[in-house]
């Protein structure tokens, strides 16, 4: 399996109440266009939102389009208003999407750059939909005292994959290595992960 590395930010405004700022792809050629879509969940209103520096960079093609889900987990309402704009490059090259700033139900907010990849000639290939962390719960650590490291598969929410084969373990010189986990089949957890704008599917590699 090939892998590569690649957008998505969470806000939260209270305990009941988020904010998520991401984009479709991160990555385009110049007669390309991307989404921004901003999700607020647990909010009575729609996200009020400055995008005005948005024209330093892209031109707004479309939008703000407005869209309200309701769904019911483990009999707890869900409810979640969505904006999206359509935005096309102006030019080449490193954009950014700046810092939003807007509030929703009377709260300010404020979201985090997002780096966008405008490339001139065509993408030969799709960048960054699948990639592997590593997670380890601790960075200092005494002699004798146990890590827990973690391998993390990261695929965007768009990508399809069958499966792939067993993963296998590096070597650690230097470390006395006991498996906690190894996964018998992909699983991906069922919350999906906001990560540099985007959206992925997470599954324990093993630990």
């Amino acid at each position: 399996m090939k892998l590569s590395l690649l957008i998505t930010f969470f806000v939260s405004i209270s305990l009941s109440q988020n904010i998520n700022v991401s984009v479709d792809k991160n990555r385009l050629q110049e007669s390309e266009s991307i989404q921004l879509i901003i999700e607020a969940t647990g909010s009575d209103n729609f996200p009020k939102v400055d995008v005005k520096l948005l024209k330093n960079n892209f031109d707004i093609v479309g939008g703000p389009y407005e869209q309200t889900s309701i769904e019911f987990i483990n009999g707890k309402m869900k409810n979640t208003k969505t904006l999206k704009w359509i935005l096309s490059p102006k030019k080449s090259g490193n954009l950014i999407i700046p810092e939003l700033k807007g509030s929703i139900d009377g709260k300010l907010f404020k979201s985090e750059p997002i780096s966008i990849l405008v490339n001139k000639g065509s993408i030969k290939s799709s960048k960054n939909e699948i990639f592997i962390i590593a997670d380890v719960d601790k960075k200092k650590v005494f002699l004798g005292e146990q890590i827990t490291l973690t391998y993390k598969l990261y695929k965007h929410v768009d990508t399809k994959i069958s499966g792939v084969d067993q993963f296998q373990m590096p070597d650690f010189d230097g470390f006395w290595v006991e498996e906690l986990f190894t996964p018998q089949r992909l699983q991906y957890q069922n919350k999906e992960v906001l990560y540099q704008g985007r959206k992925y599917q997470v599954a324990n590699l093993g630990q």
